[in-house]
């Protein structure tokens, strides 16, 4: 498992409390956790744009703004959170964070405790713009699925979350959330109930951070790319 990593240009893990992006001052202090693994490895932040433009379906243009891409690893270690999010500002890289862009153990196994058809897995390579708004889940501020994503349903109650099969249209609210408990900011490693679908963080201190930048803004795009 790798450590989390910063961007390229970011290596030491520290930012200025106040860089200009497009000519508005952000404040910040960049997230890094060195205990935290996940199974992703290292990227620059062109690497990740690139990758973007040349892979993401559903592809324009680098959003104004917050936006959020995860990474899915190639490992797909079960029920771990082995997954990145990486937080840019236009084409600015902000922060990087773990957690899972598949669902645990609940959902692959136990499906049909809330859908016949199996687990909700969102397609990789894909950005939907604007599809997350900020609201509440469960009594805690997310960002809500607000439009559509595409996804497959995994029923065969493996440990691997798949994208075989059809292609679906819907929203199956898949939230952006994180995984605390009763406000405990704990570093999670096992998924259990945490994703049934859900893009999940798994360190409390993290998702405040991720939540305190964004917080004046109402809509979120988000994409997925697979490990590369």
């Amino acid at each position: 498992m790798n450590m989390l990593d910063s961007s390229e240009s970011l290596r030491t893990g520290i930012l200025n409390d106040k860089p200009e992006i497009k000519g508005k001052i952000i404040n910040f202090n960049f997230f890094y956790n060195r205990n935290m693994k996940t199974n992703v490895r290292s990227y620059t932040d062109r690497e990740i744009l690139d990758r973007v433009k040349s892979h993401a379906r559903g592809f324009v243009d680098y959003p104004d703004g917050y936006w959020l891409i995860g990474i899915r690893s190639k490992e797909d270690e079960f029920n771990k959170f082995d997954d990145k999010f990486y937080l840019f500002y236009n084409k600015s890289f902000v922060a990087v964070y773990s957690g899972t862009t598949n669902p645990g153990s609940k959902g692959l196994k136990e499906y049909r405790d809330y859908n016949p058809d199996g687990a909700g897995i969102l397609q990789s390579d894909r950005i939907v713009y604007d599809g997350y708004i900020r609201g509440e889940s469960k009594g805690r501020e997310v960002y809500r699925q607000f439009k559509p994503f595409p996804y497959y349903r995994d029923g065969d109650m493996d440990t691997l979350s798949e994208e075989l099969g059809e292609v679906r249209l819907e929203v199956i609210h898949a939230h952006i959330h994180d995984a605390k408990m009763n406000g405990e900011d704990v570093d999670r490693e096992d998924i259990n109930g945490w994703s049934l679908a859900c893009q999940a963080f798994n360190n409390g201190l993290g998702w405040d951070q991720f939540m305190k930048l964004t917080e004046k803004q109402s809509l979120l795009t988000y994409c997925i790319l697979k490990e590369f």
